[in-house]
């Protein structure tokens, strides 16, 4: 029975990997500069017609500009539709929720809503399979900082 276990864990681990590479493979189709990003999956759901509806999301951050890249795609990373970009300060306000590991960025009164995948999501029919605990962690810890005012140079006095 624990090796049945075993290897449907390492199956499982497999497909983990495919699904963050070609969710790398599709931020490179995407983005021209995509240096020294690192990049995590997410989704953002809305209400339509009664129903729920998800967009799978690769979000792309890059920690020397303060640069955040929202990039709409597939559960599958086969194509890409629309793609945001925001620097520090392009937002008027944000929060983060820890119980849904949810980010709300709100641009001119317009909410940029997203939601980071844990390993505890099993839908893989609506989502992507994808575990990224260090990735989470990681992105947090940009946020705190990019959520941030730009600072103002001081001039030096003559």
């Amino acid at each position: 029975m624990k090796l049945f276990h075993r290897e449907k864990k390492k199956e499982k681990e497999k497909e983990i990997l495919k699904t963050k590479d070609k969710m790398l493979n599709l931020f490179k189709n995407t983005i021209t500069d995509y240096q020294d990003y690192k990049i995590l999956y997410a989704y953002n759901s809305y209400l339509e017609n009664g129903s729920y509806k998800y967009q799978s999301l690769i979000i792309a951050y890059r920690q020397s500009d303060f640069s955040l890249i929202i990039i709409e795609t597939d559960k599958n990373f086969k194509e890409s539709f629309n793609t945001i970009t925001l620097k520090r300060g392009d937002f008027s306000k944000s929060s983060y929720s820890k119980n849904t590991n949810t980010y709300r960025f709100y641009v001119d009164d317009d909410p940029i809503i997203f939601s980071i995948i844990d390993k505890n999501y099993k839908d893989t029919d609506i989502l992507a399979l994808i575990d990224q605990e260090i990735e989470m962690d990681d992105f947090y810890e940009f946020y705190i900082d990019f959520k941030k005012k730009p600072r103002l140079r001081k001039r030096k006095k003559k």
